[in-house]
């Protein structure tokens, strides 16, 4: 992955991640980045098509749960 390598997670409940990405090389390395925080929370996992992440957060808050449209979170294709 080249340029920007740490990908900003918000859940809908306030919680703020900061994954560094920068020793990442495939999907599944991403994954395991976003599983291995440990939030029961928050999961990653191959889409249905085999072609991307789905990132999934079951918190619940006001907040709104968002993935930053930086270069790494569009690089992916979860930004939003």
């Amino acid at each position: 992955m080249s340029g920007g390598t740490t990908l900003n997670i918000q859940q809908a409940d306030g919680t703020a991640h900061q994954i560094d990405l920068s020793g990442a090389k495939t999907i599944q390395d991403v994954i395991d980045a976003i599983n291995g925080l440990g939030n029961p929370n928050l999961s990653a996992s191959l889409n249905l098509s085999g072609n991307g992440i789905t990132v999934t957060d079951v918190s619940v808050g006001t907040i709104g749960f968002s993935i930053e449209a930086n270069e790494i979170g569009i690089g992916l294709g979860i930004a939003g």
